[in-house]
């Protein structure tokens, strides 16, 4: 949640470092459900950042966990996705993370 409320704030740099820990914790517990949701506020901070092909690709790296475990995204974060996928606009990059292993998109996000 701290991650979110510093990605509404426009805290680019405080809200990557706060994603990057939910996301391993999400990890470690095996909750992927979360971990789809995490990846798509680490978009947002790409697509903040003006790098919209690591927003494409971890965008699409959060419909393949979602694909995975067959289920939509949460009603209430659906305009947040919405908006989102209308910024990044690159298909071949969100199909690129959609195909990815999961394992790469985490790397991803992780190393700098």
């Amino acid at each position: 949640m701290q991650g979110l409320a510093s990605l509404a704030r426009r805290e680019g740099t405080r809200a990557r470092a706060q994603l990057r820990a939910s996301l391993r914790l999400h990890r470690r517990l095996g909750d992927l459900w979360r971990l789809g949701s995490v990846l798509e506020a680490l978009a947002r901070v790409a697509a903040d950042a003006d790098d919209p092909v690591q927003a494409g690709f971890l965008l699409g790296a959060a419909r393949a966990v979602r694909r995975r475990i067959a289920v939509p995204v949460p009603a209430v974060e659906r305009p947040f996705v919405a908006e989102l996928e209308r910024r990044v606009g690159d298909a071949a990059e969100i199909a690129r993370g959609e195909h990815a292993p999961l394992e790469e998109a985490l790397a991803a996000v992780q190393d700098d």
